[in-house]
C-alpha cells in the first residue's frame, strides 16, 4: 500500500511531466515534495547489475540501518527476488512505467517489517531514462541501528504501473489493476 510521501512523490512526478512519458530529472522539485522527502530515494541505472543510490533518504537509512549513498539497490535482494527486481526495473526504463515493490525484511533482532518501495523513471537531460526516482515506506518503522542488522529480504509481490492511466481520478484503480503477481521465491 502506498503511503503519503509515495502518493505525493507520485502526484508530482506526474504534474512535471508536461507532454512528456517521464518527467526531466531537473524539473523534480525538491521544495515541493516538503515532508515526503525523508522518504524519497534516487537510484543511478549504471546496468541491469547495478542501481547506485545516488540519494539516500533517511527512512531508507533506518530501515537498512546504515548509511546506503553509493550502495547497490540489488545487493538487498537474493536468487529470484534480485532477477525479478532487475527485470522490473529494466521494464520501468525501457517502457517507461511505474512500479511497486512490496517485501518483507527480517532483522538480526527484532520483529520483521513490511516493506514497499514505488520507484518511478526521471529522464537525463537528453531524455533518456538513467534514473529512478523512488519512495521507501516500512512498518512498523525501524529505528536506525547498526546492531540490528537486515539478514533477509523477499520480495511479496510486484506492481508495475501504467503512467498513461495514472490520472487524478484514477491512480488507485491503476496501480491495483494494472499488474500485481504474489511471488513464489526459492531461498
Amino acid at each position: 500500500m502506498l503511503d503519503t510521501e509515495a502518493r505525493r512523490l507520485m502526484d508530482h512526478w506526474h504534474a512535471q511531466k508536461s507532454g512528456r512519458e517521464i518527467p526531466l530529472r531537473m524539473k523534480m522539485d525538491p521544495v515541493a515534495l516538503g515532508p515526503a522527502l525523508r522518504a524519497i530515494f534516487l537510484l543511478d541505472v549504471l546496468n541491469v547489475d547495478h542501481l547506485s543510490i545516488r540519494l539516500a533518504c533517511t527512512r531508507l537509512c533506518e530501515l537498512y540501518g546504515r548509511e546506503l549513498k553509493g550502495a547497490n539497490f540489488l545487493e538487498f535482494w537474493r536468487g529470484d527476488c534480485r532477477r525479478t527486481v532487475r527485470a522490473l526495473v529494466s521494464n520501468l526504463i525501457s517502457l517507461p512505467a511505474g512500479g511497486i515493490l512490496d517485501s518483507q525484511v527480517e532483522f538480526l533482532r527484532g520483529r520483521p517489517a513490511n516493506a514497499h518501495f514505488l520507484l518511478l523513471p526521471v529522464a537525463d537531460a537528453h531524455g533518456e531514462a538513467t534514473q529512478l526516482i523512488c519512495a521507501a515506506s516500512a512498518s512498523p518503522r525501524p529505528h536506525m541501528s547498526g546492531d540490528a542488522p537486515v539478514v533477509r529480504q523477499v520480495l511479496r509481490s510486484v506492481r508495475l504501473i501504467d503512467p498513461d492511466l495514472l490520472d487524478a481520478t484514477s491512480r488507485s484503480e491503476a496501480i491495483a489493476a494494472i499488474l500485481r503477481f504474489p511471488l513464489q521465491t526459492r531461498h
